[in-house]
């Protein structure tokens, strides 16, 4: 186990400044901040280096990359307002989206990394096997994006790239059912069940594209009353998983 209590040391100044993210992509690295996320870092085989202050799971006491530091350096490389007293800097995950996968949640132009979480926290509960993400959509390795999946980010893929380009690909061999309110629309319960499936939701203000409501099976809303226009899209699509679910 290492220690290390000066705030200009060289490791530190890195672990800080992966904050940004043009150092994230730079390095590879991101951070999570808190037992529950470092632990679940640890058992995904996720960790590069584990820092703490006066605290440590019992799971990691034989963790080869301990580094003991201070309250200020905890604050200084912390993502949150509150730092805990551990925090894991983790490698970037390998993406890829296993064989077989029957059920796929794909996000088109979702900008909100909390709306990100939730659904991906939901993707998980529903039993789908990964999620599928616009390149105009949130950075992944976002700390609201992590904190809101509450670690639901480590045991499920999420592959980026053309969203069109992802669909297409799976077209073939998967229904692609689209969330939207457009007049041809069919109301949720009205679908038949199909698998495998991908559901596409489109972005919080506009919904999805018209390149992506073209490759759809399926246009489907979800009705609700005369009092307000919409759901928020990480509501809509964990009502839309639990329809189709996988459990």
């Amino acid at each position: 186990m290492k220690e290390i209590t000066s705030l200009t040391n060289e490791t530190i100044k890195l672990y800080a400044s992966l904050n940004n993210k043009k150092e994230r992509e730079e390095h590879h690295l991101f951070i999570v901040d808190g037992d529950h996320l470092v632990l679940e870092a640890y058992k995904h085989h996720c960790l590069e280096a584990v820092l703490f202050t006066d605290y440590l799971p019992q799971e990691l006491k034989d963790y080869p990359n301990l580094i003991k530091v201070t309250d200020g350096i905890m604050a200084k490389i912390s993502n949150v307002v509150d730092p805990k007293n551990i925090i894991g800097i983790c490698k970037y995950k390998e993406q890829v989206l296993p064989s077989g996968a029957t059920h796929l949640i794909a996000l088109d132009g979702v900008q909100d990394p909390g709306n990100g979480g939730t659904i991906l926290r939901s993707a998980l509960a529903f039993g789908y096997q990964g999620l599928l993400l616009s390149n105009d959509s949130f950075d992944i390795y976002n700390t609201k994006f992590i904190r809101s999946t509450m670690g639901a980010f480590f045991a499920l893929p999420i592959i980026r790239g053309d969203l069109v380009k992802l669909l297409l690909a799976l077209k073939t061999n998967h229904k692609i059912i689209v969330a939207d309110l457009v007049d041809e629309a069919k109301p949720l319960a009205s679908c038949k069940f199909a698998e495998p499936l991908v559901i596409v939701v489109g972005n919080e203000g506009r919904g999805p594209t018209r390149a992506i409501r073209t490759l759809a099976d399926e246009i489907v809303i979800i009705p609700i009353s005369n009092n307000i226009d919409s759901l928020n899209v990480g509501v809509a699509a964990s009502i839309i998983m639990n329809y189709f679910s996988n459990i």
